[in-house]
Protein backbone atom coordinates (compact mmCIF):
# COMPACT_ATOMS: atom_id res chain seq x y z
CA UNK A 1 0.00 0.00 0.00
CA UNK A 2 2.84 2.36 0.85
CA UNK A 3 4.47 1.79 -2.56
CA UNK A 4 1.21 2.47 -4.34
CA UNK A 5 0.75 5.77 -2.41
CA UNK A 6 4.32 6.89 -3.28
CA UNK A 7 3.79 5.95 -6.91
CA UNK A 8 0.53 7.90 -7.15
CA UNK A 9 2.16 10.90 -5.44
CA UNK A 10 5.10 10.84 -7.86
CA UNK A 11 2.79 10.58 -10.86
CA UNK A 12 0.76 13.56 -9.58
CA UNK A 13 3.87 15.72 -9.13
CA UNK A 14 5.25 14.81 -12.57
CA UNK A 15 1.86 15.49 -14.18
CA UNK A 16 1.63 18.90 -12.50
CA UNK A 17 5.11 19.86 -13.69
CA UNK A 18 4.53 18.66 -17.23
CA UNK A 19 1.17 20.41 -17.48
CA UNK A 20 2.71 23.78 -16.62
CA UNK A 21 0.75 24.07 -13.41
CA UNK A 22 3.72 24.06 -11.10
CA UNK A 23 4.34 27.08 -8.90
CA UNK A 24 7.62 27.77 -10.66
CA UNK A 25 6.03 27.86 -14.12
CA UNK A 26 3.13 30.02 -12.98
CA UNK A 27 5.40 32.56 -11.31
CA UNK A 28 7.76 32.81 -14.26
CA UNK A 29 4.91 33.31 -16.72
CA UNK A 30 3.27 36.07 -14.67
CA UNK A 31 6.33 38.33 -14.83
CA UNK A 32 7.27 39.41 -18.36
CA UNK A 33 10.98 39.68 -19.10
CA UNK A 34 12.49 43.17 -19.22
CA UNK A 35 14.07 43.68 -22.63
CA UNK A 36 14.61 47.43 -22.17
CA UNK A 37 17.71 49.58 -22.43
CA UNK A 38 20.36 48.66 -19.85
CA UNK A 39 22.27 51.69 -18.57
CA UNK A 40 24.93 49.56 -16.88
CA UNK A 41 25.59 47.48 -20.02
CA UNK A 42 24.71 49.70 -22.97
CA UNK A 43 27.87 49.05 -24.95
CA UNK A 44 29.97 51.73 -26.60
CA UNK A 45 28.33 52.37 -29.96
CA UNK A 46 29.23 56.07 -29.84
CA UNK A 47 32.68 55.71 -28.31
CA UNK A 48 34.68 54.88 -25.22
CA UNK A 49 33.14 55.95 -21.92
CA UNK A 50 36.61 56.12 -20.37
CA UNK A 51 37.87 58.48 -23.08
CA UNK A 52 34.78 60.68 -22.65
CA UNK A 53 35.34 60.92 -18.88
CA UNK A 54 39.01 61.81 -19.53
CA UNK A 55 38.02 64.56 -21.97
CA UNK A 56 35.47 65.95 -19.51
CA UNK A 57 38.20 66.10 -16.87
CA UNK A 58 40.56 67.84 -19.33
CA UNK A 59 37.89 70.37 -20.33
CA UNK A 60 37.16 71.12 -16.66
CA UNK A 61 40.75 72.28 -16.15
CA UNK A 62 40.95 74.53 -19.24
CA UNK A 63 39.71 78.13 -19.18
CA UNK A 64 37.07 79.35 -21.57
CA UNK A 65 33.88 77.94 -23.04
CA UNK A 66 33.70 74.71 -25.00
CA UNK A 67 30.87 73.14 -27.01
CA UNK A 68 29.81 69.71 -25.80
CA UNK A 69 30.22 68.23 -29.31
CA UNK A 70 33.89 69.32 -29.24
CA UNK A 71 34.42 67.32 -26.04
CA UNK A 72 32.78 64.19 -27.47
CA UNK A 73 34.72 64.51 -30.72
CA UNK A 74 38.00 64.93 -28.80
CA UNK A 75 37.11 61.64 -27.09
CA UNK A 76 36.80 60.04 -30.54
CA UNK A 77 33.02 59.72 -30.38
CA UNK A 78 30.57 59.44 -33.26
CA UNK A 79 28.13 62.34 -33.75
CA UNK A 80 25.19 59.90 -33.86
CA UNK A 81 23.41 61.40 -30.85
CA UNK A 82 21.17 64.42 -30.31
CA UNK A 83 20.89 65.02 -26.57
CA UNK A 84 22.42 63.91 -23.30
CA UNK A 85 20.60 63.78 -19.96
CA UNK A 86 21.81 63.04 -16.47
CA UNK A 87 20.46 59.94 -14.70
CA UNK A 88 21.17 60.44 -10.99
CA UNK A 89 20.86 57.75 -8.33
CA UNK A 90 17.26 57.02 -7.44
CA UNK A 91 15.81 57.92 -10.86
CA UNK A 92 12.68 55.94 -11.73
CA UNK A 93 11.79 54.79 -15.25
CA UNK A 94 8.86 57.18 -15.64
CA UNK A 95 11.02 60.12 -14.54
CA UNK A 96 13.72 59.18 -17.03
CA UNK A 97 11.17 58.88 -19.84
CA UNK A 98 9.89 62.36 -18.99
CA UNK A 99 13.35 63.97 -18.98
CA UNK A 100 14.69 62.03 -21.96
CA UNK A 101 11.48 62.21 -24.02
CA UNK A 102 11.57 58.46 -24.53
CA UNK A 103 8.93 55.76 -24.26
CA UNK A 104 11.01 52.87 -22.89
CA UNK A 105 8.66 50.51 -21.10
CA UNK A 106 11.47 48.87 -19.18
CA UNK A 107 14.77 50.41 -18.10
CA UNK A 108 17.50 48.15 -16.74
CA UNK A 109 20.40 49.24 -14.54
CA UNK A 110 18.76 52.37 -13.15
CA UNK A 111 21.07 53.61 -10.40
CA UNK A 112 19.76 52.90 -6.91
CA UNK A 113 19.99 55.26 -3.98
CA UNK A 114 23.23 54.22 -2.27
CA UNK A 115 23.60 53.03 1.30
CA UNK A 116 25.58 55.25 3.66
CA UNK A 117 28.85 53.46 2.91
CA UNK A 118 28.41 53.38 -0.87
CA UNK A 119 29.18 56.01 -3.48
CA UNK A 120 26.31 57.15 -5.70
CA UNK A 121 26.30 55.90 -9.29
CA UNK A 122 25.09 58.41 -11.85
CA UNK A 123 24.94 58.06 -15.63
CA UNK A 124 25.02 60.28 -18.67
CA UNK A 125 22.44 58.96 -21.15
CA UNK A 126 22.91 59.85 -24.80
CA UNK A 127 19.75 59.95 -26.91
CA UNK A 128 19.11 60.03 -30.63
CA UNK A 129 16.03 61.88 -31.85
CA UNK A 130 14.60 60.14 -34.90
CA UNK A 131 12.58 62.20 -37.43
CA UNK A 132 8.91 61.26 -37.18
CA UNK A 133 9.60 58.76 -34.42
CA UNK A 134 10.29 58.61 -30.72
CA UNK A 135 13.65 59.36 -29.22
CA UNK A 136 15.76 56.31 -28.45
CA UNK A 137 18.57 55.75 -25.97
CA UNK A 138 21.92 55.09 -27.62
CA UNK A 139 24.61 54.84 -24.94
CA UNK A 140 24.99 55.39 -21.21
CA UNK A 141 28.24 56.37 -19.53
CA UNK A 142 28.84 56.21 -15.82
CA UNK A 143 29.94 59.58 -14.48
CA UNK A 144 33.33 60.01 -12.87
CA UNK A 145 33.33 59.05 -9.22
CA UNK A 146 35.07 62.27 -8.18
CA UNK A 147 34.21 65.90 -8.75
CA UNK A 148 36.70 66.49 -11.58
CA UNK A 149 34.87 66.52 -14.89
CA UNK A 150 31.41 66.55 -13.32
CA UNK A 151 28.77 68.47 -15.28
CA UNK A 152 26.34 70.83 -13.59
CA UNK A 153 23.24 71.06 -15.75
CA UNK A 154 21.27 74.30 -16.13
CA UNK A 155 17.77 73.64 -14.68
CA UNK A 156 18.26 69.90 -15.39
CA UNK A 157 17.98 70.63 -19.11
CA UNK A 158 19.56 68.11 -21.50
CA UNK A 159 22.80 68.99 -23.22
CA UNK A 160 22.84 69.08 -26.99
CA UNK A 161 25.69 69.02 -29.46
CA UNK A 162 25.75 72.84 -29.33
CA UNK A 163 25.54 73.22 -25.54
CA UNK A 164 28.28 75.43 -24.14
CA UNK A 165 30.13 74.40 -21.00
CA UNK A 166 32.48 76.54 -18.91
CA UNK A 167 35.04 75.24 -16.45
CA UNK A 168 34.00 76.11 -12.92
CA UNK A 169 36.49 74.82 -10.40
CA UNK A 170 37.08 71.22 -11.38
CA UNK A 171 33.65 70.76 -12.93
CA UNK A 172 31.86 71.96 -16.05
CA UNK A 173 28.87 74.26 -15.83
CA UNK A 174 26.28 74.16 -18.62
CA UNK A 175 25.31 77.60 -19.85
CA UNK A 176 21.69 78.62 -20.50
Amino acid sequence: MMRKTRFVSCVAVVAAILSGCSLIGTHAESKPACDGFDLAHSGESLGSGTRLRNELENAATRPGPVRFIDITRAAGWSDDWTRMVEVPAGTKGAELNSVAHTTESCWKGLPAVPDDDQAAVDYFLFIKDEPGANSRPVQAVQQSSGNIGRIYFHNNEPLTTESVLIAGGKALVAQP
